[in-house]
């Protein structure tokens, strides 16, 4: 009996320290989980809020410097060999760069501008999609890359190109040219974005058909820049190379702004 009652209260005690140890796994494991959310919630509290926004705006300008270059850089190599078909090749790398690079450093996603008109048209007829600080980031990217461009095809093909009115047109007709066919390139980059269907892929498409109706309609007019950035690119690479270049900035780079500042005010007139 006394034996008995020994086994029996072994066991108790066993069972009792297994349910000890099991109790204090649990506890262990509960103690973990709340150590690892604690931590979690220090890390956001104290992690920098505008590392993502940082990160964002270092894609976007990435993004535009890169597409811009090799827009740019397609641009002058067909110019200074007086390629036929050139508006068919800078349109074709613009829907390429658009396709593959659109909605880089931006939350929606949107087309890739490798423009500052297409940037000032998105700013002023797209708020919610753009801020001031990103306008900025996006411009500066396109510079820089329209400038290194410029001087990339200089080397290569040792000249440089000179923006002008074509032969036989006055200094308005190219002014008008450049300002009309820019307000239907920002104006199709706009209408093409404010699309619902998330699943569209055409709208790379349809901003290099802009470019390559343009290029043929206009070319002979005014060389067909639409574009400030690319404007910039060409006449810093001619002074360097020149000495001059700068003749008819006024023209390039004010017509294709107030191009995409027209297409801004329809855009939202449309929209109303």
């Amino acid at each position: 009996a006394i034996l008995a009652q020994a086994s029996a209260a072994e066991r108790a005690n066993s069972g009792h320290g297994l349910s000890d140890t099991s109790q204090g796994r649990c506890h262990t494991s509960a103690y973990s989980v709340s150590a690892a959310d604690s931590a979690a919630h220090l890390t956001a509290t104290f992690a920098p809020r505008g590392s993502m926004k940082l990160t964002a705006s270092w894609q976007g300008f990435s993004s535009e410097l890169i597409g811009t270059y090799f827009l740019a850089f397609t641009f002058g190599v067909n110019s200074l060999q007086h390629t036929a078909l050139a508006p068919v090749s800078v349109g074709s790398i613009l829907a390429a760069l658009v396709l593959s690079t659109g909605g880089v450093g931006a939350r929606p996603a949107r087309p890739a501008h490798f423009n500052p008109a297409v940037t000032l048209g998105v700013l002023l007829g797209q708020r919610q999609t753009l801020t001031v600080g990103g306008a900025v980031v996006f411009i500066s990217g396109q510079l820089l890359g329209a400038l290194a461009a410029g001087f990339t095809y200089c080397g290569i093909l040792h000249a440089s190109l000179r923006l002008k009115p074509g032969d036989g047109h006055s200094w308005w007709a190219a002014f008008i040219v450049e300002l009309v066919f820019t307000a239907v390139l920002v104006l199709v980059v706009l209408g093409a974005t404010s699309n619902k269907d998330r699943h569209n892929q055409y709208f790379g498409l349809a901003i290099g058909s802009v470019v390559i109706a343009a290029g043929f309609a206009m070319g002979n007019i005014s060389g067909c820049a639409l574009n400030p950035a690319l404007a910039l690119g060409v006449m810093g690479s001619d002074s360097v190379a020149t000495g001059g270049g700068f003749e008819y900035a006024g023209l390039f780079l004010s017509a294709p702004l107030l191009g995409g500042l027209t297409a801004a005010m329809f855009h939202r007139l449309f929209q109303a």
